[in-house]
Formats: structure tokens, C-alpha cells, sequence
């Protein structure tokens, strides 16, 4: 309806089907009726209101309307349940021989579309996002500081670039907090300050919070991979070996594939041959272990844990 009306702002708005009815235009109201009549048709059998949302693309096809589906699987779970929908999604859709995208984590990607149907896949091209590099992660960041008004300057510019590893998400986030607490990002203590909240209790925090709850969600085993994975980062080697992971989890051979397939994916860890190295590449990943460790595991003070990694992090380069 958006694309038809040439009226972005009805992505976002949260229509009932009345109100699509009400927006469709004269040439588009018989088809908009039929399909809602149709989902109305099929509510009663769970598998049959799946099928028919998924066939979507198919019966406008057959109308004689061209749809380019844009998938986005980047929010979807790290296990094969969570995969499912998906992977029924992008049969429908290459049934339907036509263009489609379709976004989802890298290490999830091949999983996605190959476990989607026995077919070969040949003619999709992948496209990877790599991280940014610095000019770019830069402009990124001068950006929001002019749309969301706030001050900043060359120095602490590539601070906060390097600090958060040219992360477009990390980025973002890090420049509406900055705009939420009216924080001017003109001196390297204000960036430090904003970031050891962020780490603490704002945006970064919640991040992984989230991706730990959704590995980990029972508390006993949330608590002990938090240890774990600390301990095998503060190694020399940075790694540990998987059988030692499986004893000091104390999981099942197949809830620990699921933890250990999880933090792959999420890219927390680099899980190959017989051995677990924790991602001490990012920078970010890297303080929330040392940080919520300390809190969560070893019971220290909140206070005191904020002070001492402001004091780190105002006394030195980023390090992993």
C-alpha cells in the first residue's frame, strides 16, 4: 500500500485490515480483500495460516503484480527451531522463481538458505558485509552527530570509532545515548563516561544481556558460562579445549552443541576442531566479559566496577 501510494509513512504506521482496505487503491481493493479473506479463512489450523502467509509472494504473482521481497533474518534465534519459518519462506520464494533478498547473520546465512530445500542454490549471490573501515565508520559518525545535534570533535571522533570497533550498531546506539543524557562528545572523559554507562547499564549491556539469556536462559548456567568464557579470554592462549568447556558446564552432549552452535553464530566465540577461542577481537565484547564478571560472578560492587573500568579506560588505548 505504501509503494502503491507513493507514501513511505505507512510502513510504519500500525494498520487493522479495515484500514488497508480503506488505503488500497480502486484497482487494488479486490485483491487486498481476497487475500484478507483468506487469512481470515485459514486462522483456525496453525500450519495452514503459515502456509498461506508464506505463499504471499506466489498469489501476488499470480495477479500480475511483481513483488521483490526483502527478507530480514538478522533477528532470528541461533538455533535450527528458530530457522525453520525461514527456511519454509525462502522455498516458497524460489518456487515462485523470482528476486528476492534476504539479510541474516554470516555464520547463519548458508544454514538459512541451504537448509531451506534440497535444491541447488547456485544462482544466489552472496553479498558479505564486512566491517567498516575507518573513513567510513567516521562519516557514519559525523552523521548522527549533525542529526542528532550533538558536539564532537576530530579527537574523540576516533576514539569512539576505534572504541567500538567501526560498528555501524554499536555506533548508533552509542550517539542516541549521547542525545538522550545531552552528553557533548567534545572531551575523551565525557566518550569515556558515556560508554562505561552504556557498558554498565544502557544499550551495550542489553545487547549482550540478550544474547547470553537467549543461549543460556537458566541462571545457574548463565552464570557459569559467564565464567567460563571470562577465564578462557584471560587465558594466554585465549582458548580453552571443548572438552573442558562440556565438564565445567556440566550440559548434555546436545545442549552444549546448541550453546557452543550459538556462540559461534553470534560471533562471542570461534569454535573450530577440538577447541573454543573467545572473539578477543572486539573490543566492546571484550569489556562487557571483563565488566559483568566482576559484577555477576566474582560479586563485586557496581560502584566500584564502574570506577575502575573508567579508570582503565581513560588511561590508555582501546585493548582486547
Amino acid at each position: 500500500m505504501a509503494y502503491r501510494r507513493v507514501n513511505p509513512a505507512l510502513c510504519k504506521e500500525t494498520l487493522t485490515f479495515h484500514d488497508l482496505l480503506e488505503v488500497a487503491l480502486p484497482g487494488d481493493y479486490e485483491l487486498i480483500n481476497n487475500l484478507i479473506d483468506g487469512f481470515h479463512r485459514e486462522q483456525a489450523v496453525e500450519k495452514d495460516l503459515i502456509d498461506f502467509c508464506l505463499s504471499l509472494p506466489n498469489r501476488l504473482l499470480a495477479e500480475g503484480r511483481t513483488v521483490y521481497p526483502l527478507i530480514d533474518c538478522t533477528k532470528i534465534g541461533p538455533f535450527s527451531e528458530d530457522m525453520a519459518t525461514g527456511q519454509h519462506l525462502l522455498t516458497e520464494l524460489s518456487q515462485a522463481e523470482l528476486p528476492f533478498v534476504v539479510a541474516s547473520l554470516r555464520r547463519q546465512a548458508n544454514r538459512l538458505i541451504h537448509g531451506a530445500d534440497d535444491r541447488e542454490w547456485e544462482a544466489l549471490a552472496a553479498l558479505r558485509v564486512d566491517r567498516l573501515n575507518e573513513s567510513s565508520a567516521q562519516a557514519l559518525l559525523e552523521s548522527l552527530a549533525r542529526r542528532y545535534g550533538i558536539e564532537l570533535n576530530q579527537t574523540t571522533r576516533d576514539l569512539i570509532v576505534q572504541q567500538l570497533n567501526a560498528s555501524p550498531l554499536f555506533i548508533t546506539e552509542f550517539m542516541r545515548a549521547a542525545r538522550a543524557t545531552q552528553t557533548s562528545l567534545t572531551t575523551y572523559l565525557a566518550c569515556q563516561r558515556l560508554y562505561v554507562d552504556e557498558l554498565l547499564g544502557g544499550s551495550i549491556k542489553r545487547h549482550f544481556d540478550r544474547i547470553l539469556q537467549t543461549i543460556a536462559p537458566a541462571a545457574q548456567t548463565n552464570r557459569t558460562l559467564l565464567r567460563v568464557l571470562y577465564e578462557s579470554a584471560m587465558s594466554d592462549s585465549g582458548k580453552a579445549s571443548l572438552w573442558t568447556w562440556k565438564k565445567r558446564l556440566g550440559l548434555t552432549a546436545p545442549e552444549f552443541e546448541l550453546v557452543i552452535d550459538a556462540l559461534h553464530i553470534y560471533e562471542l566465540v570461534n569454535s573450530a576442531s577440538a577447541f573454543i577461542e573467545v572473539n578477543a577481537q572486539s573490543y566492546v565484547w571484550m569489556d562487557y566479559l571483563r565488566a559483568h564478571y566482576r559484577v555477576e560472578v566474582e560479586t563485586e560492587p557496581r560502584a566500584k566496577v564502574v570506577a575502575t573500568t573508567l579508570w582503565r579506560r581513560s588511561n590508555g588505548r582501546p585493548k582486547p
